[in-house]
């Protein structure tokens, strides 16, 4: 599986036939709302991720744990 990450703008033009995700209500969105996550198979990659960065499985879940890209929140130290 290979994922990819797009703009928000972009959810409308995306076939979900194309995609792992069935809907915009399943798509992945960074806490800003302005990103979405999309995956498929690595040998079927849809036209809207031709131009894109492209991710592995532990490539996205490290880029999602970061808190700096902001599809995560930093941990509460008061929190143990």
């Amino acid at each position: 599986m290979i994922y990819c990450i797009l703009d928000i703008d972009e959810l409308n033009d995306l076939r979900y036939g194309q995609v792992i995700q069935d809907s915009a209500d399943t798509v992945r969105k960074n806490l800003a709302a302005d990103k979405f996550i999309i995956s498929f198979p690595a040998d079927a990659v849809p036209a809207i991720a031709d131009s894109k960065t492209k991710y592995t499985h532990s490539e996205m879940l490290a880029y999602q744990a970061d808190p700096a890209n902001g599809w995560s929140l930093p941990p509460n130290p008061d929190l143990k």
